[in-house]
């Protein structure tokens, strides 16, 4: 199990089997959203101050890559087969979808809602349907989920 320790700017790494707290993992200021690649290799973890999606080994616990994303960076999650990593930044107001292999930004969601501020659209949670292909995204303060292709 891993948990994200906000206030350390640590991630801990705990062996439930055994109860036991096997380290700290050093990452960015303010870690936030974690998920793990459907292979169990790579874990994710966003720092929101950093404003990074950090990669890290999960057998040697080091950090791999940093990838930088928008603003605030809230969750992380991968789509099933692997093929893609999600982030939103909630101030930012986007996901980034970064390809884990080349571990780059490859593209980026923007969201509109006619009569409301850009600044009041907080993307923050992250949904997948089991193939991939439908996206919800909760906006936080504009109190609405959006529905995005996930295909495209």
């Amino acid at each position: 199990m891993y948990v994200a320790n906000e206030n350390d700017n640590t991630v801990t790494v705990i062996d439930l089997e055994k109860r036991a707290r096997l380290g700290d993992i050093q990452v960015g200021v303010e870690p936030e959203g974690m998920t793990i690649s459907p292979d169990g290799k790579i874990l994710i973890n966003t720092s929101e101050t950093t404003n990074m999606a950090h990669f890290i080994d999960t057998t040697t616990r080091q950090i791999v890559a940093n990838v930088l994303v928008d603003s605030r960076p809230r969750f992380a999650q991968f789509k099933r087969d692997g093929s893609e990593l999600w982030i939103s930044s909630e101030i930012g107001g986007t996901v980034s979808i970064i390809d884990p292999v080349k571990r780059e930004v490859t593209g980026k969601i923007t969201f509109e809602i006619p009569g409301l501020r850009n600044e009041a659209i907080q993307p923050v949670g992250i949904g997948m349907t089991k193939d991939g292909k439908t996206a919800f995204v909760a906006l936080g303060p504009a109190n609405r989920v959006a529905v995005v292709d996930g295909a495209t």
